[in-house]
């Protein structure tokens, strides 16, 4: 497919913010369960399960990037997808000027993003991003991009209790399940509107409640 740049960066902008938004939904709830079940959420399985997610869509979209797009429109699209990603992350969950943790609280309207593919990501938003950046450094050729829902939970499923194991963090298996599956069918939901004329682009947190 040959595409303008600016549309193959468009939409991966669009898939970007409508993955994190719904990871970011589907996250508070889980984590939200867990503290009503064991009173306390450590950092680093607040930060495993928000993660482990993105980098997710990260890979599974970039796959399917690859399928549709040209090799220069696939670079283009991916870097655009990346750079989306960790700017909303570093706006959002992160405080970029102390390198602390942002309260545990999604906010309740969009952040405005910038006009066309300017995500600026300034020296304190890469400083609170190093964690992250680490994290994706070791598990981008972890997903594959598989074309079924059910293969692609789980694996997440799988790479979540591994992590979680390491965090010496017991969360029931039942609570991982249903986060799981609700990013992976977002994921997939979110691919086949893109590849179709039905893609809304972002997804509101009023979307996110109706879907949860």
């Amino acid at each position: 497919m040959d595409s303008e740049p600016h549309d193959v960066e468009k939409q991966a902008s669009a898939i970007a913010q409508a993955f994190f938004w719904s990871v970011a939904g589907r996250h508070q709830a889980c984590v939200e369960q867990l503290q009503s079940i064991s009173g306390a959420v450590p950092n680093e399985v607040w930060l495993t399960l928000c993660f482990e997610s993105l980098v997710f869509g990260l890979s599974f979209f970039g796959h399917y990037a690859r399928k549709r797009y040209t090799a220069l429109e696939h670079a283009l699209f991916t870097a655009e997808l990346d750079t989306a990603t960790r700017w909303l992350l570093a706006t959002v969950i992160f405080e970029p000027k102390d390198v602390g943790f942002a309260p545990a609280q999604i906010p309740s309207a969009q952040i405005p993003h910038p006009a066309g593919s300017l995500w600026v990501l300034t020296k304190g938003h890469e400083r609170v991003l190093a964690p992250f950046s680490r994290w994706h450094e070791v598990r981008e050729r972890q997903f594959h991009g598989h074309p079924n829902p059910q293969s692609d939970s789980a694996r997440l499923l799988q790479e979540l209790k591994k992590d979680l194991a390491r965090d010496a963090y017991h969360c029931p298996e039942s609570v991982l399940r249903v986060f799981t599956e609700g990013v992976v069918s977002e994921a997939h939901r979110i691919r086949d509107e893109a590849s179709g004329s039905g893609f809304k682009g972002i997804m509101t947190m009023d979307r996110l409640a109706r879907a949860g």
